[in-house]
């Protein structure tokens, strides 16, 4: 290949010097703040959309409760439902040391405690959040029932109410002999 020779030899030695200057900003990124930087216009920020508020669930239902939630089942948006949730309750009370429902350390004969533990059923009703908040589809979702841990993301919980139940009829044979 070919490298060109032909160069200019006349470059100019003249150069004007005098040019009006500015002190060029030095940028430190570890003291700049927000201002520090070059701004362009400012972009426009819209507000984030505020969802509707959910309405509580009503008592209408004859007990005060909702039928029951089904793992498994399909909900839909403000749809109503009961559920239960069991708790365990420990209670420590004093015990005589000598008896034998009395747990104690070998030898002691005072301050001694046992704990019980009391189950509790309490039954709410809930209300899947309605359909402007988009977590109204896991309601469906048993990993999000209305007494479970993720459970208040998809339902609100309203008033207790009371499970009615059916009384249990047994009729028995009667005891005259027949003839």
């Amino acid at each position: 290949t070919d490298i060109p020779t032909d160069y200019p030899t006349d470059i100019p030695t003249d150069i004007p010097t005098d040019y009006p200057t500015t002190a060029s900003p030095t940028w430190n990124p570890t003291t700049a703040s927000p201002t520090d930087y070059p701004t362009t216009a400012s972009p426009t920020v819209s507000p984030a959309p505020t969802l509707a508020p959910t309405p509580k669930p009503t008592d209408h239902h004859a007990g005060g409760c909702h039928p029951a939630y089904s793992a498994g089942a399909s909900y839909a948006a403000g749809q109503q439902v009961s559920a239960t949730a069991t708790a365990e309750t420990p209670t420590t009370t004093p015990c005589t040391c000598s008896e034998a429902s009395c747990p104690s350390n070998p030898g002691q004969t005072t301050g001694c405690t046992k704990t019980t533990t009391v189950m509790t059923s309490e039954t709410y009703n809930y209300q899947c959040v309605d359909s402007s908040n988009p977590n109204w589809h896991y309601c469906s979702s048993s990993g999000y029932k209305p007494t479970g841990e993720y459970g208040s993301l998809a339902w609100v919980k309203g008033t207790q109410c009371s499970v009615s139940s059916l009384p249990l009829i047994v009729s028995f044979p009667s005891r005259e002999s027949r003839t």
